[in-house]
């Protein structure tokens, strides 16, 4: 571990809890999985290739970096910083691709990217009533500290689903999805994510998520759809609700919108045509790209 480890949360020491086993059990099931990720490692590349060498780059929620050519990344930035829940889990991930002694790599461990993943984890044991939602909302959109500096380029490669599904797993059996106390949380999330990206930006960085949209879950056939069937095939599960909900292009727009905080540093997002993304033979994704680009101030 390197000596810039920083921590997003108030509370020190950072506790291991239900929810970090959890993350942590995820990622030891798809440690080994480098190959299946190919397509889809070459699809973030190409969002995230600079203007020019040297710059500064952030990836939120790392985990195994099998999303991730580290000795690339550190080819065209000077600096490389990872930033994840899972401690062990990013230490292992440089280790396999032989870059443990790397000055150029960064790790920040154990991060909680949402800062209420503490209190999330008591909801798992003793379900929440209504105002301690609202409580760990109003938590959500305190202004997040990026104490890791800014950046030229922050990525967060289909980090955001895994912020937002513990509260949803959570929620799930004790209020319906269109509960107003699960809107709102779930809306705190997506846009503390978004709020926690522009603060890492340096005036004309850009920021680049990559969003998993729609799985086999919801479409079992969806690894034999064409590469130039998936944007119809999103526009239409969209249409319908078939999708993860508050991730729909429409949803960024939306949260960028409403809120000066965000719209003041970043222009308008922008997105990507999708592509698909193989998590082992049994499972897979239809992602697409949001991009924030700061204000050039």
């Amino acid at each position: 571990m390197t000596n810039d480890e920083t921590r997003m949360t108030n509370k020190e020491p950072f506790s291991a809890d239900p929810l970090t086993a959890e993350q942590s059990r995820q990622n030891r099931t798809t440690q080994h999985q480098w190959g299946f990720y190919d397509s889809h490692r070459r699809a973030l590349e190409r969002l995230i290739v600079p203007t020019r060498r040297g710059g500064r780059i952030c990836v939120l929620g790392a985990g195994n970096c099998n999303d991730l050519d580290l000795q690339w990344l550190t080819e065209i930035y000077r600096e490389v910083h990872l930033v994840d829940l899972d401690a062990p889990a990013l230490e292992a991930a440089v280790g396999r691709q032989h870059l443990q002694e790397c000055p150029s790599i960064h790790r920040h461990a154990p991060i909680d990217l949402t800062g209420i993943a503490d209190t999330v984890s008591r909801w798992a044991t003793k379900p929440p009533r209504e105002p301690e939602i609202h409580a760990a909302t109003r938590q959500l959109l305190e202004s997040p500290r990026a104490e890791w500096g800014q950046f030229d380029l922050v990525l967060s490669p289909c980090v955001l689903t895994q912020t937002m599904n513990p509260t949803r797993n959570t929620l799930r059996d004790h209020y319906p999805p269109s509960h107003p106390a699960r809107v709102t949380i779930r809306a705190a999330l997506r846009l503390r994510h978004l709020r926690t990206i522009a603060a890492c930006l340096v005036p004309g960085g850009r920021g680049v998520l990559a969003i998993d949209l729609i799985s086999t879950e919801n479409f079992a056939d969806l690894p034999r759809v064409p590469q130039d069937q998936l944007e119809s095939l999103m526009a239409t599960f969209i249409a319908n609700g078939r999708h993860y909900t508050g991730l729909d292009p429409a949803s960024f727009i939306a949260a960028w919108k409403g809120d000066p905080q965000l719209s003041l540093r970043c222009a308008a997002p922008c997105f990507t045509a999708p592509w698909l993304w193989h998590l082992g033979l049994r499972k897979s994704f239809l992602v697409y790209g949001v991009t924030l680009n700061a204000h050039d101030l």
